[in-house]
Parts: structure tokens; C-alpha cells; sequence
């Protein structure tokens, strides 16, 4: 009998993911004997947040961090910060907020239950958007003198409409990248063999070719290049459709030598058709896996698959202006512990270089 039983409380099998309303994460050994070993002894807890702190943000290549009691602790804090900056006057103030910026902005395609850890603070939420998502018009039109934050709750799946692509080119030429990746996150029908140019998919394609006549001439102002990728939602031929509508020079393609497979599309051909026009490049193996009641395809390091990469290379190689390769390797980490998923994960990356190196005499 162990605490729960003692509590009666029940234990459920974590099929979800590291929520808070399940508990967080289980603890490995090594962190409930550290905890055990903490509780022996008093410290100053300033000192040990300003040392904890510096360990974990050169563990995470951070400036700083600072550990919390949980993800909405961390806002409330995040949003003092805001507000009152280094000003221990206005902290102490707080939540009375007379005189100083108090309005943080949300999406209203992102709002959740922590962003009432805003007000905890004191802050005002101003929702911008729709379910659907928010334009840059309506981010400016939000942003006034009392804006003190704008707050992102990170959820893939709740991220679609919450950037709008002007904001990632800002991002792009504030960390001065020449290329931004964008992804089409087209809804296609059923065949997808059959689904090539399908009216459903090209009424998506004319939205996504207007917003990009919007972003290309900002993205060429940022010297910035938009690389449309054949991701594993897009044949070939309706990423060459887009480069033509919009017909700008700062908007062309992103290869990736595998994606192709996804939409039925022989992966050669999308390197063919969409290398003379590539600004950059996904160079990645994957393998099929033939099993009892059909296939899967699974994440390997180049050279340890089933793509043709000598050929893709070559086609990149002699058809293209493309001066790098970026590989991508995908691995299921499947029941690995996360040491020994990022080891599986380094090693491949290693044999990756090696085969571009070694067989590609890149």
C-alpha cells in the first residue's frame, strides 16, 4: 500500500502527455534522491534560485532561467516582469496597476485556462482574432501605451493562425536568417494519389498565394528568402503553382527528399521538378518497413534507407543554386529513456555527416 491507496485516491495510465491535471511527470530515481538529500538542509532560497537558475540555463544554452512551482506560477511571474520591470516600487504595488502598462494581448485561437494566471497578476487580457486565428492588422491595432506583453501559451495544436507569416520574417531577419521555411498545412481529400490540383486543395493554395503576395515584398525588404516546402501535404507541381502566382524573386522552394512519398509522389521527381527552383533543402532517409497488415515509414540516417540520396544529391547538385545540404534526421525515440533517445539521436546525426562525407564527397 503506498500513499494513493492510503488516500484513496485511484492511478490512471498517463495516455496524454506531461500535463499538469495528471500530475506532471513521474520522477526518475535520480531526481527523488536529490530532493531527499535537499530536505536535509536549510539554504537561503534566493541563493539557491539565482545558482539553480545559472546550472540550468547553460544546460538549455539559455541567458537565464528561473525555476517556478509550475506553467502558471510562471506566468503570473512572467507578467510581473511585464509590467513592473526591475521597479520594486511598482512590484509592491501590485495587483494595483494605476500608471503602468497592464494589458497583455491573447489570441483568442490560443486562449486556455492558463491565461488566467495574466490576471492573477493584475494585467488585463485583450483578445485579438477569432477562433480561426488573427491577422497582423488586428495585432497592431491591439498594441497601445498600456501594452505590456503578448502572450503565447505554446500548442501545436492550437498554433494554426496565431503567427501570421509577417511576424516570422521579423523573427527571421532579428536572428539574421536568409531563408524562412514555410509549411502549406494543406487538408487534402481522399485518394491522395488522386488529390493532385483538387478543387479543395486549390481554394486552399489561392488563400495561401494572397497572403504571400502580402509577406513577399516585406520578406525581400528583411532580406529575407520564403521557402515553400513540398511537406507531407503537397505534391510537387502545386508548389511550383504558388512560386508562379505570386511571382516574386524572394519566393521559391524548400526540397526535402523524402516528403513526397506521403502524397503518393515519387520522391526523384519532386527533387527534379522543384530544385531549380529550391532556395534551401530537407536531405533526409527514411526506410518502409513491410509488417503484417501493411508498411510504415521510419526515420534512419542517411544512407541507412530507402531513398535514393546519391541521385537526390546529384539532382540538387547540378540543377540548383542551393550552396548547403541541411540534413534532417528523424528518429522515433519510441520507449527510450530521454538520455538514451539523444544518444541513439547524436549517433545518427554522426553517421549522417559521415555518409555525406564518405559517399557523397560532399
Amino acid at each position: 500500500m503506498d500513499i494513493y491507496d492510503e488516500l484513496g485516491v485511484k492511478k490512471v495510465i498517463n495516455g496524454l502527455a506531461t500535463v499538469t491535471v495528471l500530475g506532471g511527470s513521474v520522477m526518475p530515481p535520480e531526481v527523488t534522491a536529490a530532493m531527499a538529500e535537499a530536505a536535509q538542509h536549510f539554504v537561503e532560497l534566493d541563493d539557491l534560485q539565482a545558482k539553480a537558475g545559472q546550472r540550468i540555463a547553460e544546460w538549455t544554452h539559455n541567458e537565464a532561467a528561473y525555476i517556478t512551482c509550475g506553467a502558471a506560477a510562471g506566468i503570473v511571474l512572467s507578467t510581473v516582469a511585464c509590467m513592473a520591470g526591475m521597479d520594486p516600487d511598482l512590484r509592491a504595488r501590485l495587483p494595483e496597476t494605476d500608471g503602468m502598462k497592464d494589458e497583455v494581448i491573447v489570441h483568442q485561437a490560443g486562449i486556455v485556462g492558463y491565461a488566467q494566471a495574466i490576471r492573477h497578476a493584475g494585467a488585463k487580457i485583450v483578445l485579438i482574432g477569432t477562433d480561426e486565428g488573427a491577422t497582423a492588422e488586428e495585432f497592431e491595432a491591439a498594441i497601445n501605451e498600456r501594452t505590456a506583453a503578448i502572450f503565447y501559451f505554446y500548442n501545436v495544436s492550437r498554433m494554426k493562425g496565431q503567427v501570421p507569416l509577417e511576424e516570422g520574417i521579423a523573427i527571421a531577419e532579428a536572428l539574421g536568417a536568409d531563408v524562412a521555411k514555410v509549411s502549406l498545412d494543406l487538408k487534402r481529400p481522399r485518394p491522395l494519389a488522386a488529390s493532385r490540383h483538387h478543387p479543395e486543395v486549390m481554394r486552399q493554395l489561392e488563400d495561401i498565394a494572397r497572403k504571400l503576395r502580402v509577406a513577399a515584398p516585406r520578406a525581400e525588404a528583411a532580406g529575407v528568402k520564403l521557402a515553400l516546402e513540398n511537406h507531407i501535404d503537397s505534391f510537387s507541381s502545386e508548389v511550383l503553382w504558388l512560386i508562379d502566382q505570386v511571382n516574386h524573386p524572394s519566393v521559391g522552394a524548400c526540397v526535402d527528399t523524402v516528403n513526397a512519398l506521403l502524397v503518393t509522389e515519387d520522391p526523384m521527381v519532386a527533387i527534379e521538378n522543384l530544385a531549380p527552383r529550391a532556395f534551401t533543402n530537407h536531405f533526409k532517409d527514411h526506410r518502409i518497413e513491410i509488417e503484417s497488415y501493411g508498411c510504415r515509414l521510419t526515420g534512419v540516417a542517411l544512407g541507412d534507407g530507402d531513398i535514393d540520396l546519391k541521385r537526390a544529391y546529384q539532382i540538387i547538385r547540378d540543377k540548383s543554386s542551393m550552396k548547403r545540404i541541411n540534413i534532417e534526421v528523424e528518429l522515433d525515440a519510441g520507449t527510450d529513456a530521454p538520455d538514451e533517445a539523444r544518444r541513439r539521436e547524436r549517433e545518427a546525426v554522426k553517421r549522417s555527416i559521415r555518409y555525406c562525407r564518405e559517399v557523397l564527397h560532399i
